[in-house]
């Protein structure tokens, strides 16, 4: 498992890729994103804490399982997963492009779950 912080900027001042002094994340969103949207093998959610905290895990199945699970979705919704992902990618190292739509859309691309949330699914795991 690996635990990444400050996937959650509050604003772009805080997600400029130089240094600032005072509160700053950098573009750490950005490189999370990059490494987790690439990667059919992990599971990863953002939790909105903090600066967002995210965690990342090898998947327990084979992508290609998961992708049949999947595929009670419906296939627009499916198609605008991989366009939205299709689009982040495209932007590049546009930052301040990057961080525009990394706000429109920061709920689908981190999969972001509230506090509350994870902790339901962490007991929920543990439960006989």
């Amino acid at each position: 498992m690996l635990v990444v912080h400050d996937c959650l900027p509050p604003n772009a001042k805080v997600a400029a890729p130089e240094f600032t002094p005072g509160a700053w994340c950098g573009v750490t969103y950005k490189a999370y994103l990059d490494f987790v949207g690439g990667r059919h093998d992990l599971d990863y959610r953002t939790v909105d804490v903090d600066y967002g905290c995210g965690i990342v895990r090898k998947r327990k199945r084979p992508w290609w399982r998961r992708f049949i699970a999947q595929s009670s979705r419906g296939r627009t919704e499916r198609r605008q997963y991989r366009l939205l992902w299709r689009r982040w990618y495209e932007i590049g190292n546009d930052f301040e492009r990057t961080y525009y739509f990394f706000e429109n859309h920061k709920k689908e691309l981190l999969n972001l779950v509230s506090a509350d949330e994870f902790f339901a699914t962490l007991l929920k795991a543990q439960a006989p």
